[in-house]
């Protein structure tokens, strides 16, 4: 699918023009599913089938408390936000048709009028509300980390002012990755978490085994979508995988690896799609309680161990070096000093530590997180084991990797920058994320104030740098690379859109 370019508007632009040229835009939206094969379906009112790896996080699917891939794509067409994105970072309208600057780095939004809720419900400034200040305030939400606590002022049934406490620059990019909710089904959260309901294309049917149903929104205001539903089929051996999307029982598949590129490319009907913008990161996440790890000698010396530049070969150029916390492809990047690949300076920190005569940890490992997982882990554990740290890799399943994020000595973790502002990148180590990391610092919690409440760019970006500069050299982590996101899909499927690939747009999706 040909991508076409387009002058990228400043941010500054985007949010005072909000309420004019981009408030007349439309918006499409949508997601693909599942069906058994593609001879079977009609033209019109087909089930779209996404073929996955990775299973939901948790199996609850409240919005506001899940970073699974799955449980992210669910959400985006189940749920609209007040604004969107395209694929450029670009904003458009979405529940909010115009927006306008107001205090504290605020917005004044006006809503969509005629939106239902799935269930039939009308959208009202109070859902707007009722999420809004639930998700800024409530701190045991994994999604509180993105906010500042923030009120929300009704100003008629149909617009609202959406002020935080304390200037807070994010605002903006936060809201285009905010699903508002119902406030009667925030009110029974039990309900939300196993039968959600939004605004969006689809409506939420089932998870059972390893599929999940949704089935077309008819009263979905951005018109009714093309397709009669969507259905996710968890496939974890990914051999497996590819050869469903090959023979038709699957649609899409995300996350290729190179060989998996090269398998769609030489395969008739098939072709593939690229998420180009740079923002998304792997990383080598520490944890600061082992006994090991909480050295920042022997973090160091890592650093120096692992072949970051051979990892980015094994992609045969569809991967970048990371040279920051920041991805390359963030509006703030700055390249920081390179951990060079070094194992004798990492056998020196090494012996500085105490072990010289090395130790032994364990490290988990599995499929479909990320492109060529197995291969990186076990280019880090010969890597580290070269050095005098003998790595035990354990195979998980994809399900079971998800739950030891935090527990384990050493993890690959990968991290999307999904509203490319910097504060989104940087929240990872911020409460309660950095409990993947047991990571702390007075500092780096100053830092990430100072640059929310800072509403000048120009003032903002130095304090960005800084915080960047502090993770870095504390290395709670050690970002890796940042490989493509690329889609494989039938020629079939047609329409096929995203803001990013974890937040799909497809409502004007088809199969012909």
């Amino acid at each position: 699918m040909a991508i076409s370019g387009g002058q990228r508007v400043s941010r500054r632009d985007l949010i005072v023009r909000g309420g004019a040229g981009i408030a007349a835009l439309s918006v499409p939206g949508g997601l693909p599913g599942l069906v058994q094969a593609a001879a079977r379906r009609s033209t019109a009112q087909a089930v779209l089938n996404f073929g996955t790896s990775e299973p939901p996080s948790t199996g609850k699917w409240d919005p506001d408390n899940n970073f699974g891939a799955t449980d992210l794509q669910v959400a985006s067409v189940t749920f609209d936000s007040l604004i969107t994105t395209d694929r450029y970072g670009r904003m458009l309208p979405a529940l909010g048709t115009s927006w306008h600057p107001a205090q504290n780095g605020g917005l004044e939004i006006k809503l969509r009028p005629n939106v239902r809720f799935q269930d039939g419900t009308p959208l009202t400034a109070v859902d707007v509300k009722t999420t809004i200040e639930r998700v800024s305030r409530d701190t045991s939400l994994a999604h509180n980390s993105f906010w500042a606590p923030t009120s929300v002022k009704i100003l008629d049934s149909h617009t609202v002012a959406v002020i935080p406490d304390t200037p807070f620059a994010p605002l903006p990019w936060v809201l285009t990755r905010q699903y508002i909710l119902s406030h009667k089904q925030l009110a029974d959260i039990n309900q939300l978490q196993t039968h959600p309901i939004g605004t969006g294309p689809f409506r939420f049917d089932s998870y059972e085994g390893t599929t999940v149903s949704l089935s077309a929104h008819s009263g979905y205001w951005g018109g009714v979508p093309r397709l009669s539903g969507l259905r996710w089929q968890i496939i974890s051996n990914r051999p497996t995988l590819i050869a469903a999307l090959q023979s038709g029982e699957v649609d899409i598949v995300d996350r290729l690896s190179p060989p998996e590129v090269s398998t769609v490319k030489g395969t008739t009907q098939l072709s593939i799609v690229t998420d180009t913008r740079s923002l998304n990161s792997v990383l080598l996440a520490f944890d600061l309680d082992n006994a090991y790890m909480k050295d920042l000698a022997v973090r160091q010396a890592i650093a120096h161990a692992v072949d970051r530049p051979g990892i980015v070969s094994l992609f045969h150029g569809s991967a970048k070096l990371a040279g920051s916390v920041l991805p390359t492809g963030n509006t703030d990047y700055v390249p920081l000093p390179a951990y060079d690949f070094n194992p004798q300076k990492a056998k020196a920190l090494l012996a500085k530590a105490g072990y010289s005569q090395g130790f032994t940890v364990s490290m988990p490992t599995s499929t479909g997180f990320f492109p060529l997982e197995m291969q990186v882990d076990e280019l880090i554990a010969a890597n580290l084991t070269a050095v005098g740290i003998d790595v035990k890799l354990l195979e998980l399943d994809p399900g079971k990797y998800n739950n030891v994020a935090g527990t384990v000595p050493l993890q690959v973790i990968s991290w999307y920058d999904f509203t490319d502002d910097a504060d989104f990148a940087l929240s990872l180590y911020a409460p309660p994320n950095s409990a993947l990391f047991h990571y702390s610092s007075p500092t780096f919690t100053a830092l990430m104030q100072a640059q929310r409440h800072q509403l000048n760019p120009t003032l903002r970006k130095p304090l960005i740098t800084k915080a960047a500069e502090l993770i870095w050299d504390d290395l709670p982590a050690l970002p890796l690379h940042e490989p493509l996101v690329i889609f494989g899909l039938r020629a079939a499927v047609q329409g096929f859109d995203f803001s990013d690939p974890f937040a799909l747009r497809l409502s004007r999706t088809s199969i012909t």
